[in-house]
């Protein structure tokens, strides 16, 4: 049965589209080439072995991770980064969180700590998905958001909505989109869905039946670029063409190896490539050191983006985990 294209609700923000492609049997795909991966894939990657596991073994983590007590007052625009996907974003009064995981990703063990306690998350206006792989989108986090904040949207990609509400009924608020459409909020910020180089699963059965992506959010005063997961293509030089960025929030970590990664996520260089074509501002880095996804050692992500960070340090930060950015 072939997904829907589009929210017929919300408004395209892009002119000449019209709705998501999908393959011949009817599931989501990428703009220009195949990101996901079978069991075979996974089952070749584990067998070859990891030519830099000796270096791994070695390797100690090198984020640093600064506890939060409490969340800063609503009226103080900035972010924080929560660790591997997860921003609290604060704009125009509106608190803002990203792909939250307080805990394991399924079998995956969280290997740094959440840096504020979940029950301190309180107020949360809008919860952005941007897809459903367990290290972006976990039950146990949902459902304790909602209790706390059962006024808080949850906006996210096609499709989403059945496994969401099976989570958390459904007085909760959640929008879907496709790419390049904007969500109603209600609230004084536009927030876009746009594409992501990615594809996602959560079972045996369901490959790519959920629409993946990445958001866009706009205020009177910051413009913000939050890409989920992806590999690197034109994409992101499409988006420019439709969206001027001031920050963007990019993943460095979960590359090697580089056959079975690059087309699903982006290593520091790739990535700088991606804030490149996407003409932004400022660069902050994620989704490494908090859980081991890949072959790569712990520490590499952190040391290559730091070379990168060298040459441009106005420009590419990375804060710790917990360390709250403001933004004037």
């Amino acid at each position: 049965m072939k997904k829907p294209t589009s929210n017929p609700a919300l408004n395209f923000v892009r002119p000449d589209w019209k709705g998501n492609p999908l393959t011949a049997k009817g599931n989501y795909r990428n703009l220009y080439a195949r990101s996901e991966r079978n069991f075979s894939d996974i089952f070749k990657w584990k067998l070859k072995g990891n030519p830099q596991a000796k270096e791994k073994s070695k390797a100690k983590n090198n984020v640093i991770v600064q506890p939060l007590d409490k969340l800063p007052k609503k009226k103080q625009e900035g972010l924080v980064w929560l660790g591997h996907a997860c921003f609290l974003l604060q704009l125009e009064g509106i608190r803002i969180l990203t792909d939250p995981v307080f805990g394991n990703a399924s079998l995956v063990p969280r290997i740094l700590p959440f840096p504020i306690k979940p029950k301190a998350l309180k107020k949360i206006d809008l919860l952005l998905l941007s897809h459903g792989h367990y290290d972006h989108l976990d039950k146990s986090s949902v459902q304790k958001l909602c209790k706390k904040n059962p006024e808080m949207r949850i906006l996210c990609g096609l499709e989403m909505k059945k496994l969401l509400q099976k989570w958390v009924g459904k007085k909760q608020f959640i929008q879907e989109a496709g790419w390049y459409q904007q969500y109603q909020t209600g609230f004084p910020i536009d927030i876009n869905f746009l594409p992501a180089m990615h594809w996602t699963r959560r079972g045996i059965n369901d490959l790519n039946a959920m629409l993946w992506g990445s958001f866009h959010l706009s205020s009177s005063k910051h413009r913000i670029f939050f890409g989920g997961d992806s590999g690197y293509d034109k994409h992101f030089k499409d988006i420019a063409e439709t969206h001027q960025t001031d920050i963007a929030l990019l993943g460095i970590g979960a590359y090697e190896p580089n056959w079975f990664m690059k087309s699903s996520h982006t290593n520091p260089e790739d990535a700088y490539t991606a804030f490149s074509d996407l003409k932004a501002k400022t660069f902050i880095p994620m989704h490494y050191g908090v859980y081991d996804l890949s072959d790569e050692p712990i520490d590499e992500p952190l040391n290559r983006f730091r070379k990168l960070q060298a040459k441009e340090s106005q420009i590419l930060k990375a804060p710790a985990v917990g360390e709250w950015i403001p933004l004037h």
